[in-house]
């Protein structure tokens, strides 16, 4: 796979390929179509599409820092943005910004969680700016929760136009008796069977030709 190693700003144009940052904070800046994959950043991230540009972005981070991502939308602009974290002992706060400034954008936000210990504050904001037209933004939030750990996923969305398509979903689960039940009836273990439920959640997200690359990670 193609790798980029990002000091502090970049700019990418059709692009497909692994990105690594080098600095806390890192700003890039997308031109034509690009496909990032990042494994475990620790970076702040800003995300500038162009007008015409598409972007997709897969995030997997294990035991994450506190950190924030924003996305920033120019027009005729699209981004999918998929993250994944797994949380083993930390404790740390997360944002992530939307910003839809211009007309004829979309913005697709799909965000795992799975915390096994620690406390998770997640933030996910989405700004539709008042006057713009024909804009889509969709915010899929799901956490797995562990050991009655604390986890607090808070979509926030402020819409100033009418020409619009916004919506969010967020759902804070433990793992499903049924599921596991089930899985035992197989004659899978319960730390077997655990971890089986939380590499689908987890894996669910993404594209086939990554997923064996998150599984090695994860696992």
């Amino acid at each position: 796979m193609n790798k980029l190693i990002v000091d502090k700003e970049l700019l990418i144009e059709n692009f497909i390929g692994q990105v690594t940052y080098n600095n806390k904070e890192s700003i890039l800046n997308i031109k034509g179509h690009c496909i990032l994959c990042d494994y475990n950043s620790a970076s702040d991230l800003v995300i500038n599409l162009e007008a015409n540009s598409s972007l997709n972005y897969y995030r997997l981070r294990n035991n994450p820092l506190n950190t924030k991502t924003i996305i920033n939308h120019n027009k005729n602009s699209q981004c999918i943005f998929k993250e994944a974290i797994l949380n083993k002992d930390n404790n740390f706060n997360y944002n992530i910004n939307v910003n839809m400034d211009a007309d004829n954008s979309s913005n697709n936000v799909y965000l795992r969680v799975v915390n096994e210990f620690g406390y998770l504050h997640i933030i996910a904001n989405g700004n539709v700016s008042k006057d713009t037209k024909n804009n889509i933004l969709l915010e899929d939030l799901r956490g797995l929760n562990f050991n009655d750990n604390k986890l607090i996923i808070e979509p926030n969305m402020q819409i100033l136009s009418n020409s619009v398509e916004a919506n969010h979903n967020v759902t804070i689960s433990n793992v499903n008796k049924d599921d596991l039940f089930y899985l035992n009836s197989k004659g899978i273990s319960d730390l077997e069977a655990i971890k089986l439920l939380k590499n689908g959640f987890i894996l669910g997200i993404f594209p086939l030709e990554i997923k064996e690359e998150i599984k090695k990670i994860i696992e």
